[in-house]
């Protein structure tokens, strides 16, 4: 039977910890054991007779069957026994090899040689000391273990003539209390630091449960809330042919703002969480890093001018190893905070190399940033001077979303800055071998879009719609399908299309996967695929990825869905 020990709510995990720590590592003093016996025959069987060598061998012969026997059924059967029938068989094997080991004073005692007595004792109080650590884990057990060998020692001390010495008489019965006494306490230390050991388990279990909940939220809510702000971005930018008054252009502009305003919070408050749940797959490669700065600049030099903020671009030709669409996130985001607080002055993108490592750095002339505030403003929607929490500052998401995307991709980020002064934000990243990926800008003939039969299969009506009508101003024919039997039916009334643009999640349990993998099977070939989606779950990412030539992430708009189409038309003409 098990001593029992203080009550908590996760027992049972502490009583199965416990059985599976002694367990794993009473094999290896069984193994010892056996030896120890073997050596001590071998030492001392001159000193015994036929009989005592014979019940000597036989009986750690006996025992190394049974427990090999024991542990055999364990690691077979580990569910065969209840965890406290386990604890039991436990306490029986080593109350079996302390009482093997009880017989080495009946069977090599039979000396007056002080040398041969020494040495047994010497033996047999280690047999009890080394596996106190283990068997502590069951002070019963250790108990079992320790008194067969140590009761039959003080016997046959108490034979030997030590004249009127109580002392020497009483040795054995201290120690055995001092042993016990430390195993007890040893005991108390373990189940402390098992405790402590399941309770870490059981918060990490709960922890990657919590999270894996948030994954799938996010993918749900990112769905549906993107599905709405999805139409309305195809429905704006198809009426933005047909405004023709100043007026009109007036509210279409607002109406662009609002949309733009709450589309950016959206995707910062989906970026934040999937840097948080950890995911945002990371492509780092060794690329030019001047391609992707005059892309920067072409997009901040006319905003800077209309502020009547100078703009400099200096120093770039440099290759650097990192996540292209990322490291552009990253600068986007520190230009913007610039150009949000630069009111006069200048901005100045610049790069440069020192030795193995580039530093990026944005650097302005606005109000600066004092000292203690230098930590804060990477927090979520922590912002200067901006108590009113007005949208048209910001919504305090950019360098948060910076600072994590930087801890992700193994660079720093440091900053610069006296008030009054304006700032200067660093990002120090390795450097690079050779230009791989290469970010050009989009030229107008780049624009050109031949004439595309496109099939857009979305279960929501709007969404449909809005597509169908941003396409036909673009010069493609479309044909729109609910789910994969409406796609099928198309394609089998003998319209083909080039490209198939479908949502990921449908109705009816259906997917966008569904629909690639059903047309595929009804023409008989591969088929050029864009999947758009809301989902943010790693997994799910990368099983679409293989089966769609392109994935495009909601709320998508007119140039991004352009752009896409481009890209998938220039793939299949090579």
């Amino acid at each position: 039977m098990m001593i029992p020990f203080k009550k908590h709510e996760h027992a049972a995990q502490i009583d199965h910890a416990r059985l599976v720590q002694s367990m794993s590592e009473l094999r290896p003093h069984l193994v010892g054991s056996i030896f120890g016996a073997a050596l001590v025959w071998f030492v001392f069987r001159g000193e015994a007779s036929a009989f005592a060598n014979t019940l000597w061998l036989s009986t750690h012969g006996l025992l190394l069957v049974f427990a090999l026997l024991c542990f055999l059924f364990y690691y077979w059967r580990p569910s065969g026994l209840t965890v406290s029938q386990w604890g039991d068989l436990n306490a029986l094997i080593v109350f079996a090899m302390g009482s093997a080991w009880g017989l080495a004073p009946f069977a090599f005692l039979q000396t007056e040689n002080p040398v041969y007595i020494v040495t047994l004792i010497s033996i047999l109080i280690g047999v009890c000391t080394s596996p106190s650590a283990t068997m502590a884990l069951y002070p019963l057990s250790y108990f079992l273990f320790i008194t067969p060998i140590l009761a039959s020692l003080t016997w046959h001390l108490n034979q030997l003539d030590f004249g009127q010495n109580i002392i020497i008489r009483l040795l054995v019965p201290i120690f055995w209390c001092f042993l016990l006494g430390y195993s007890l306490n040893l005991h108390r230390l373990q189940i402390r630091l098992l405790r402590l050991q399941v309770e870490k388990d059981n918060a990490l279990a709960e922890a990657e449960q919590a999270n894996a909940s948030k994954s799938r939220f996010l993918a749900s809510a990112s769905h549906d809330i993107r599905q709405p702000l999805q139409a309305a971005n195809l429905f704006l930018s198809s009426l933005e042919r047909q405004v023709d008054s100043e007026e009109g252009k007036v509210l279409y502009g607002r109406l662009q703002d609002a949309l733009s305003s709450m589309t950016e919070l959206l995707n910062s408050l989906l970026d934040i969480s999937r840097l948080d749940s950890q995911s945002v797959a990371v492509h780092k490669e060794d690329m030019a890093l001047a391609p992707l700065l005059d892309k920067l600049a072409q997009s901040v030099e006319a905003q800077a001018q209309a502020k009547g903020v100078t703009f400099r671009l200096t120093g770039h030709a440099v290759f650097v190893k990192s996540d292209a669409l990322l490291l552009e996130r990253i600068l986007s985001n520190l230009l913007a905070n610039a150009l949000r607080y630069t009111k006069q002055g200048s901005i100045t993108l610049r790069a440069e190399q020192q030795g193995k490592r580039v530093r990026i750095r944005v650097q302005d002339t606005g109000p600066g940033i004092p000292a203690e505030e230098h930590e804060a403003i990477f927090s979520e929607f922590y912002q200067l001077a901006n108590p009113e929490r007005d949208s048209r500052k910001g919504l305090g998401l950019g360098l948060a979303i910076v600072s994590r995307l930087c801890a992700l991709l193994g660079h720093r980020v440091l900053i610069d800055s006296v008030p009054g002064e304006g700032a200067c934000f660093t990002i120090e990243l390795d450097a690079g071998n050779a230009p791989v990926t290469v970010v050009g800008s989009v030229t107008r003939d780049q624009w050109m879009l031949p004439a595309l039969n496109v099939l857009v299969v979305d279960d929501e009506c709007a969404i449909r719609e809005g597509m169908a009508t941003l396409l036909g101003q673009w010069g493609l024919v479309v044909r729109e399908a609910e789910s994969l039997q409406e796609a099928q039916q198309v394609v089998l009334s003998g319209w083909l299309p080039d490209v198939v643009l479908t949502d990921f999640r449908l109705r009816g349990n259906q997917s966008g996967e569904d629909v690639i993998d059903g047309l595929k099977t009804a023409l008989g070939r591969e088929i050029p695929a864009i999947m758009v989606t809301g989902d943010t779950d790693p997994q799910t990412l990368e099983r679409v990825r293989e089966k769609v030539s392109l994935v495009l992430f909601k709320p998508v708009k007119a140039p991004q869905l352009r752009a896409a189409l481009q890209r998938l038309v220039r793939h299949l003409s090579e």
